[in-house]
């Protein structure tokens, strides 16, 4: 069984080692990071700006993948404007497109989560990836309403 798009993973996952190190637009730098798991032993960090709002995050999930192709793990990032960011919750729909010409993956997700007192925030998550070689699917991977659960971190760590 193949892997879909070796090299899409590593643009994808440049592309959120790069989100995260970018400071949060308005907030200075100022984020406030939430660090966790998901169900899937995969991490995932949130970024909150200092009034408790989540602003931007990344996260990976491994998918089931259609046909024959054996389990990817996607890389996924997101950033304000979320479709919903307020104190007690967050949400957010988006997608993106990595290509390298040949091969392209669009990577969407739902992600949602509430605060459950002052240093937690807990959640789910769905994603899916399409596949495309020169402009025709092959492969569509998924992963359906991961639970995550993150805590406030320190700065530094």
């Amino acid at each position: 069984m193949s892997r879909p798009l070796p090299a899409l993973t590593l643009l994808a996952a440049g592309l959120v080692a790069l989100a995260l190190a970018l400071p949060a637009r308005g907030a200075g730098g100022d984020g406030v990071p939430y660090r966790g798991l998901t169900d899937q032993d995969r991490k995932i960090k949130l970024i909150a700006d200092r009034k408790g709002r989540v602003k931007r995050g990344a996260f990976s999930a491994v998918t089931r993948c259609g046909g024959q192709f054996k389990p990817f793990t996607g890389e996924f990032a997101f950033r304000a404007p979320l479709d919903l960011s307020r104190p007690d919750r967050f949400r957010d729909e988006g997608s993106t497109i990595d290509s390298d010409g040949t091969y392209s993956g669009r990577y969407e997700w739902d992600i949602k989560g509430e605060r459950k007192g002052r240093r937690k925030i807990a959640g789910k998550l769905s994603v899916a990836i399409v596949f495309r070689r020169k402009g025709k699917k092959y492969a569509t991977c998924s992963a359906e309403d991961v639970a995550y659960t993150a805590k406030r971190a320190h700065r530094d760590g």
